[in-house]
């Protein structure tokens, strides 16, 4: 069955020519579960802050490491890598991680509203380096790049290390 297939099925609505479009309701993996991703580039953070793909602390190894990670990832389907240990693929709670939803949002479109219309996730794509982005239409849309797995820093972590300061 073709992608497109799969997700008229589902009664999800795409756009003709089938990208995201700011406010519309992301996806869940389960809506795209047996797909294998598309990556897509359009929703990236280039604000030079430490999340951003141009951040100053980004070099040549962490690009490839990108390239490569999403290139094995792109292999397997959205189930595959959410049951797979080695992408630690899942969604974010904000509530559980330092990064602010409102950055998230307003590195997608410039603003932010408390509208939950898109489900963020998370893909590990080599060592500590982490993508994170929304699912839409079979497409996982990377807006921030997290090198060193800081964005994804639990909370409950930071405040026993607190404490035995």
């Amino acid at each position: 069955m073709a992608r497109i297939e799969d997700l008229r099925q589902l009664s999800i609505s795409i756009p003709a020519d089938g990208k995201y479009q700011i406010g519309i309701k992301s996806h869940k993996v389960v809506d795209a579960a047996r797909l294998k991703p598309k990556f897509a580039f359009d929703y990236i953070s280039d604000r030079g802050t430490l999340f951003c793909f141009n951040a100053t602390h980004l070099g040549r190894k962490n690009y490839l490491g990108l390239i490569n990670g999403l290139k094995a990832a792109s292999k397997l389907t959205f189930k595959e890598l959410e049951s797979s240990r080695t992408y630690h693929f899942h969604a974010i709670d904000f509530n559980d991680v330092t990064i602010r939803k409102s950055d998230f949002y307003k590195a997608i479109s410039g603003d932010y509203s408390d509208d939950d219309y898109i489900i963020p996730y998370q893909i590990k794509v080599f060592k500590e380096e982490r993508v994170i982005g929304f699912l839409y239409n079979g497409t996982f849309y990377l807006v921030m790049f997290d090198s060193g797995h800081k964005a994804y820093e639990r909370k409950d972590s930071r405040k026993s290390r607190t404490k035995k300061k």
